[in-house]
Order: C-alpha cells, then structure tokens, then sequence
C-alpha cells in the first residue's frame, strides 16, 4: 500500500521553498540569515533574508531589567542563522499587520535547552507591540516544558483557555525543535464575522479548547481582535542561561480552499480506481478488509490509528472508539466503507485525521467517504488543514439522510512528511463528525502556469523556462518545428524547470511545450512557446604557414585560430590545394569533414612538386562555413619520412578532459606536437583520472588525436592499457588505425584496421566493419598489458595494400583466419590515417586506462637477408653468447660449438619441448 519512490533532490529543494505561499501571498517572511553578527536588525536588507509584501522591516524589543542582552543574529556557531531571544525578551516585527483578515503565521521554535520548566510564547491580534503574555490583548500561544513534559496553553485576551495541556514528544532529549503554524481567519479589520483560529504543530493538528463539555480544534474568540500586532516572547527568567531561536518566519494569506464535495451512490462514482497510487486506504469501523475497484482498505477494527494514520481527540487517544451501524444508500461492494463509523469520535464534538509518511513536495489527494445521517443541514463543522486554507463550513448531511458523501482535499506534502485535517462542529449543539473511511493517493501536478523560450539570446541554444508546480518530480519538454504539438520531434525529461535545447540549429524556429509529472501521472501540456538560435558564421581565417616559401613534403599547413562572434563551437575545417590560384582544379581536399584544427598534414607525395596554392574554412556546430581565407602560393619538393610524430605522457597537473594542458611541459613530445583531441564521452587526466598520470576513458567513450598521420608508409602504435574488469562481458577497448575521417571513434568505419580487446578474454581485429579474427583468451589475464601494432602500405590515398600485426606484451596474435598468419592484408591499402581509441561497455560501467600513447615512424628495417650455404656462412660465431638455439623439424645438433635442441616434427598444434622460453603455433 505505501508508495515508496522519492523525489529527486534537485526539484525538492525547489518545491519545498514554495510550498508554503502556494495559492497564497507571503507578507512578510524573515529567515535571519545575515553576513555580519549583532541584534536583531543587523542586515535587515541583507539580500535573501527578508522577503514579502511587507519587507524589508526592522523589529522591536523589550528586555527583562535584570540584563538580558538583546535578540541576537550570528553568521557563525549553533545559533548560525536565526534569532537568538534571552530570557524575558520580547519581540515584535515593526508593523501592525491589520491589512488582511485571513492570514497564517510559521515559524520554527527551538527552546535549545531540554529542562523541566521552560516556556515559549507567540501573541497575535495585539494591541500593542511590546504586549507579551501578561497583557490581555489578543491571543496567546504557550509552548515549553512544564515540570518535564511537553505542554502547551492557550488565553485569549489574558483569559486562560487550556492550561498547561500536556503535547507528548513535542519536545525531547534529542529535539528540541518544533514548527509552529497558526491560522487565522477574519473578515478583515476590525472583523466582522468573527476571528476564528487553528493550531498545527510539526503539521499535527493540536486542540484549542478542551472543557468537560466539549473541545475544539478550531476556535472562535469571544472577542475579535481590532489590531494585529505579532509578538515573540521568551518567558524564561534568567537571561543568561535560558536562550531560545526562532527561524523561518513566515507570516502569509490563507491559500484558497481545496476542500469540495459530491454525492456518492455506487462504485463507479466513489473515485477509487486501482490504476492510483495510494499511500493509506482505510475502513475504521470494520475489522475485516474491503476489496473496492482493485484497492484493499484496511479495516481498523476500530482502532484510532495504524501504519502511517492517526484520528486525534482533544482528550487522551484511547486504542478504539465506539462503533456505530448505518443502513447507506450506496452499492454494490463500497457500501462496505459506511457500514459502521466511529461516532462522534469517541464521545468528542472534535477531531483530528493525521497521515505520515508521505513524500515531501508531492501532491496528494485525501478522500472521505462518509454518510448523511439526519436532514441536510443538521451536521455542519468547519475544516482547517496543515497546508494553510480558509475554514470551509461542510455538512456532513449534505445530500440527506442514508446518502453518500465523497469529501476531497488536495495538498501538497511539506518537508516533515505530515499532513493534517480537523473538525470542529459549528455551534456546540451541532452534531459532530462522524468518521467511516478515507484514502490518500498521489495526484498528477498542475500544469505550469508559464513557458518561455529564448529568441536569439543564445548562439549555440534555445533556453526553455517555466513556472516551477508544486508536486512534481520531473517536467516533459516537447519541441516541434511547427506550431502543431502532434509534430513534435523531441521530447525530454528533466528534473529542473529549465531545458537548454542545445541541438537547435542555427536560424531555425522552433516549438515548445512542456508538462509536469510525478509517480500519480501527467498533467496537460502548457501553451507554446517560440524559440531560436543566434546565426552568424565563423571569422573568415587567415592563411598563415607555408607562404610564399619552399617546403619539403609532406606539407602542414598552419592558419590562425577559430572565432566566432556568436560563440558557436568549432566543428570543421576545409582545407584545398590547387594548382592554380582560381582553384578550378583541386589537387588534394580533406574534404567538408576536416576535423576541426587550425594545422594539418598533407600526406607525403600528395602535394605534387612546384607552384601550388592553397586555402582553408571553418565551420561552426550551426552548420555555418566562413568564407574561403585569401589563398597562399608555396613551392613543394619531396622530403624524407619524419623520425618521429606523437607521443602523450597524459601527465598535467590539476585535473580535466584530455585535451587538458596539451602542450603542459612534459606531456607531449614528437614534430606533431602539441595536438588536441577529438573527444566522445567522458576522457578524464590529472586528478580527475582514477590514476593521476593515465587517461580514464568512461563508460563509451573514446577520443582520436587531431591529426591524420600519413606522414611514413611505415608506422607504429604503442600504449599501455589497464583493461575495464575482466568480468567474463562482451565489453571491448578498440584501437582504430588507417581510418579515413573522424566522424565515428567507433571502430566502425568502413575504412581502416579495428584491434578490439575484450573483457572475457578474446582478441579480435576488423577490416572496416568486416571481423577478420576473434580468438578466446588471447589477452593476458592481468588486466594491464602493453599493446603495439606495426604497420607498413606502399603509399597513402593510391590503394596500395597496407600490413598490419599485433602484439600484447610482446606476443604476436595469430590471425586463424588467414591459415594462422601474423599479419593482416587490407586490401586497398589506407586512404588516410586517423587513430582512435574507444572504451564501450555493453554490460557495466567499467573505465579503461590508458597510457603512453605512441604514433611513430620506422625509419629503418632492423631484418636483413643474406645467403647462406653452410657452417662458414651461417653467422653461428662460436665465441658468442645465445639465449635461444633450436631446430624446429628435427634432432638436437651442434654447429660451430653451439647445441641447437631439436623439437621433433612440429604439428599443427605446435611444440613448445617443455620449455617455457619458447613456443611454436
């Protein structure tokens, strides 16, 4: 039965702090939060702390002779944040509140010290600012501890109405702190038609006045108040040792009612519905339980209260109230919820219903199910509730003798959890209430009230915004490129009351609507709103490198940085070369693709000898191009391979992505330097890495060096790697290599050569997205390793065929699929040579480590070949040292003094001899 899912923190915070003002205003609220320490008025516009029609106010004080020091504000200490009253200090905000008849008051009291007698009071309707208890104007409320219980009084006008009436647990050993909230209800000043008030403490319904002839939880004055001063009092004796705080002051308009009512005849019409949460459904006069529409009510057996409800009197709660029997006009089966009812609960003309346990900031709906039982009205009461509404005057004889009647009231929960609702009859010979069953159940939020959405306010974004609701969890933003909502194209959920739209492209209109939602459902959309996008293009670079001057292939080309005035990101570079400066015929083009950097290679050999020209532009992530950047002339003559291009330490200190301190001392090294990185997901170094000094890819994520390196035929790649958990998964860390753009670090690309490494163990390698060899438990079970890979092509970008092998600590991967080959063929060779990296996690949220990144060139050939035709020739010296001789296919023989063990005839399954230094496959 109890609806257990919590609110997201984040809309908590903002739906607790208006939940108290919803439907209503804030007059005045004080939460004594200033930036300096002194009295009372220390800061009183300090910004955040006083609030309100009213604001900003100072206070007056009135002190005991004896030396009690004045109310004071500290920023720092236990006291960090509310008012601090000595003993027999009186306080009263600057102003006699006389403009609003109906009002609440809220505050928290903390009586700090936890001894026998010490007392409390707040006074309202006075007369006079500096009238504490001992003045008889107005009313009083009395909180404290009296000989070691909690209690609390009441007078009015000096009159004593409940003295010293007991409260248990209010306060304890452990909390001294307790919400106060009183609501009043008037017709204004001076009243008219009375002044009627109600009491919630810690959001439980407490009574007002209780003789032997009757209680009431809502009380009318004798004598309405004509003024409306409000006055805080500690009524403790010693100053010094008996301090007390009061925090978050509210004073606020009563909400509008929630309260209504309707006839009840049958199941269909009695609102319960098994599709609802319900957090409580009770039957009280029943011992068994009853299955109405699919929802259980749990027969209280007469018992006052149970899991998360209590009925309260103004006497002391006995275990069970009297049951009475009625013969309702309702059917078929809810008819159960009415057959019996505590009467008059428990010889009571008042009482009180108090649910728990529920959600803060959600939004509930309690339903009484109750039966007329004399004429229409014979049995009217007045209902005040915890959230703060007007005293609605309801008859419980509404729709006449043996009728139903379904009562519901709608609120949202504060932060304790508690919600109350009381009764009080309306003169003290009406008939009280009588109670049969309720339920609460969670309700779907209102709709917000506004939406709006920014007009070319930001360049990369459309900003949504919209008026907070009470009691929901999360909001849904649709967008459409029409004013049509059934044309929607995105919707999201969000837990804010903001969505930054941050694919709106540039210079288009769009459409957004948006609706709350919580676990009881969703509410309706909100009318549109008109959005957009700022759109400018990128400053038009500047050619800067090489002109005008000779180079040596391959050629880098350098020009100024990205800039765009609208702020849009950098998210492609176009660079051409020609040999005419018209650029009728464009010799190399990285294409409309180019990564988004201000140098690049081109690759050896593909800049022809000569007069060339050349040009670059920049686009934006609004899909907008700058012009074309003047072109530049340059003379190129074929050069050498490059000894070395890229390596990455990941060491910076600090923490970040990894394009953090790319070019920090220490980092990278190599002619390529410094370089960023095409990022994808998270990519952590520094601190931010589980280890400081490695890149931390997350959970699919992956990154790619901004450069296509295509300056060797002949290349290697190295790093060290600390694989996500061997947990037995298909998750894989790749290395692509060979890859013609960036658009996916994915090894996906249908150009390239793809190194997957998983975690249960298997190797496997792509040609494109073509598997060439998967083979189990290929990766050493340590979890780190090193990898390297050698690769070898005639030429870049002339489809000639490009080699590839790889090896994991050394050990060569065999390729089963090409008749158990230690190499790989692509055929078609590479167009260009981009390198990724790629951790992905299909079952888990495993990181990798990786380090020691390095892209480089192999310059020499460390195998040479030479005949050989016998002992003299075969480069055997007997003066030399050899870790390994052996003879694959035969016996053990000697040769120039050196014993080669013979393995026997090799199989297919190889032999290692029992020697664990080598091993054939």
């Amino acid at each position: 039965m109890k609806m257990t899912k919590q609110l997201p923190a984040i809309l908590l915070a903002l739906i607790i702090s208006i939940t108290a003002s919803l439907n209503a205003e804030i007059l005045f609220s004080d939460n004594f939060n200033a930036n300096a320490i002194g009295d009372l008025n220390t800061n009183i516009d300090a910004p955040g702390r006083q609030s309100g029609t009213f604001s900003t106010l100072g206070y007056s004080w009135w002190l005991n002779p004896n030396g009690t020091p004045p109310p004071s504000l500290t920023n720092a200490g236990p006291y960090a944040g509310k008012a601090l009253l000595g003993g027999h200090c009186t306080v009263s905000p600057g102003k006699n509140f006389t403009e609003y008849g109906d009002f609440s008051i809220e505050f928290d009291l903390d009586i700090v010290t936890n001894i026998d007698t010490h007392f409390f009071s707040i006074g309202f309707g006075k007369d006079m600012a500096n009238a504490g208890w001992s003045h008889p104007w107005g009313m009083e409320v009395v909180l404290g501890k009296y000989l070691g219980q909690s209690v609390y009084a009441l007078s009015e006008n000096g009159i004593s109405l409940l003295q010293v009436y007991p409260a248990p647990g209010l306060f304890t050993e452990s909390n001294t702190v307790v919400n106060v909230k009183v609501c009043v209800l008037q017709s204004g000043f001076p009243p008219t038609g009375g002044c009627s008030v109600a009491l919630f403490l810690n959001d439980v319904a407490y009574p007002l006045n209780v003789t032997a002839t009757e209680s009431k939880f809502i009380h009318t004055l004798a004598i309405p108040p004509t003024n409306n001063f409000i006055v805080f009092e500690n009524g403790n004796t010693d100053p010094a040792l008996y301090p007390m705080t009061i925090d978050n002051f509210i004073l606020s308009t009563l909400a509008s009612n929630t309260i209504n009512t309707a006839s009840w005849t049958s199941d269909i019409n009695s609102g319960i519905d098994s599709s609802k949460i319900y957090t409580h459904a009770v039957s009280f006069g029943d011992i068994t339980d009853a299955n109405i529409n699919g929802v259980i009510f749990e027969g209280s057996a007469s018992n006052m209260f149970g899991n998360g409800w209590e009925i309260k009197t103004a006497s002391s709660i006995p275990l069970t109230g009297p049951i009475a029997s009625s013969s309702p006009n309702i059917s078929p089966t809810s008819v159960q919820l009415v057959s019996n009812y505590m009467e008059s609960v428990v010889s009571s003309n008042a009482g009180a219903l108090v649910i728990s346990d529920l959600i803060p900031g959600l939004n509930y709906q309690l339903s009484l199910f109750s039966v007329g039982s004399e004429s229409a009205g014979d049995r009217k009461s007045y209902f005040a509730t915890s959230s703060g509404i007007g005293f609605p005057l309801i008859d419980q004889d509404e729709f006449g003798n043996n009728n139903g009647q379904l009562l519901t009231c709608k609120y949202t929960a504060p932060s304790n959890s508690t919600f109350s609702f009381s009764t009080t009859p309306l003169t003290t010979n009406t008939p009280a209430w009588n109670w049969y069953a309720f339920c609460n159940e969670v309700i779907a939020p209102d709709a917000p009230e506004t939406i709006s959405a920014t007009k070319g306010a930001y360049p990369d974004k459309v900003h949504v915004y919209w008026s907070i609701v009470a009691g929901a969890q999360s909001y849904i933003v649709y967008r459409a490129d029409s004013d049509d909502i059934s044309a929607t194209n995105i919707s999201r959920e969000v837990t804010t009351d903001y969505y930054d739209d941050l694919s709106a492209a540039a210079a288009q209109y769009y459409y957004y609507w948006v609706a709350a939602a919580n676990t009881g459902g969703f509410s309706a959309v909100t009318g549109s709103a008109l959005g957009f996008t700022k759109s400018t293009p990128p400053d038009t670079p500047v050619a800067i490198s090489p002109d005008g001057i000779v180079v040596t292939s391959p050629v880098e080309f350098t020009a100024s940085s990205y800039n765009d005035g609208s702020g849009f990101a950098f998210e492609s570079s176009h660079w051409q070369v020609s040999t005419d400066s018209g650029f009728s015929s464009v010799i190399w083009d990285t294409g409309e693709n180019g990564p988004p950097v201000t140098s690049i290679f081109a690759s050896r050999n593909s800049i022809p000898d000569g007069t060339n020209f050349w040009r670059v532009r920049y686009k934006n992530d609004k899909n907008t191009w700058s012009a074309w950047a003047d072109n530049k002339q340059f003379v190129c003559v074929q050069g050498a391979a490059l000894p070395g291009v890229f390596k990455d330490s990941f060491n910076v200190i600090g923490n970040g992505d990894i394009n953090l301190d790319c070019n920090a001392a220490g980092r990278q090294s190599g002619n390529a330097t410094p370089l960023n990185y095409i990022v994808s997901g998270t990519t952590e170094i520094g601190s931010s890495s589980s280890n400081p000094g490695e890149l931390l890819l997350g959970q699919n994520s992956g990154c790619s060096p901004l450069m296509s390196f295509e300056s060797s035929d002949r290349f290697n790649i190295e790093f060290d790697v600390k694989l996500h958990n061997f947990d037995a998964s298909t998750d894989w860390l790749s290395l692509s290599l060979g890859n013609d753009n960036q658009a996916s670090l994915l090894p996906e690309n249908s150009t390239g050569l793809g190194a997957l490494f998983l975690a249960d163990g298997t190797f496997q390698f792509y040609d494109g997205v073509t598997l060439l060899h998967s083979e189990a438990n290929a990766i050493p079970a340590a979890q780190e390793f090193h990898v390297l890979i050698t690769t070898s092509t005639d030429e870049f970008g002339e489809g000639e065929d490009a080699y590839c092998s790889v090896f994991v600590n050394e050990m060569p991967m065999v390729n089963n699929n090409s008749f158990n080959k230690y190499s790989y063929t692509l055929g078609g060779g590479f167009e260009k040579n981009y390198v990724t990296m790629y951790n992905y996690n299909e079952t888990g949220t495993s990181s990798s480590l990786v380090d020691n990144l390095k892209i480089s060139h192999v310059v020499t050939n460390v195998i040479t070949v030479h005949p050989w035709t016998s002992d003299t020739d075969s480069l055997i010296d007997p003066t030399e040292e050899y870790t390994h001789l052996v003879n694959l296919s035969g016996d053990d023989v000697t040769i120039n003094a050196h014993e080669f063990i013979g393995t026997g005839i090799l199989t297919n399954q190889g032999f290692n001899n029992g020697d664990p230094h080598y091993t054939t496959s």
